[in-house]
């Protein structure tokens, strides 16, 4: 809860207008406390609960994965087949493999043709 207020803080004026003063100075004096070794994370969840924007803010900063650790799945991680794509052209070696569901298949740089499928990596 703590790094959400400190991430919060330079986003109040825009989510709060004139009123973000105040909400900052509370903001401050908790993080102060924080730092003093109490608890905090209750009153902050409260003071940015009392305002619909900043509400809404910190929900969804508590549920995006932006401030999660990295966590490998379980199981053996290993290699992942790729689409692959070469020029139609015979004896041209220009050849590419697709990393993303939906990217753009590019042409040959060479015979600017479109790419073909052979198969996967």
């Amino acid at each position: 809860m703590l790094a959400g207020a400190r991430t919060i803080r330079p986003r109040l004026a825009q989510l709060l207008g004139p009123k973000a003063g105040e909400v900052d100075r509370q903001l401050g004096e908790l993080i102060d406390q924080a730092a003093a070794g109490q608890s905090v994370d209750v009153s902050i969840l409260e003071l940015l609960a009392e305002r619909p924007a900043t509400r809404d803010w910190i929900a969804k900063y508590l549920a995006s994965d932006k401030r999660r650790g990295f966590t490998a799945t379980p199981g053996l991680s290993g290699h992942v087949d790729a689409d692959k794509y070469a020029c139609p052209i015979p004896g041209c070696t220009s050849d590419w493999a697709k990393s993303r569901q939906g990217e753009r298949v590019p042409g040959c740089a060479v015979h600017h043709v479109t790419l073909v499928r052979v198969g996967t990596t």
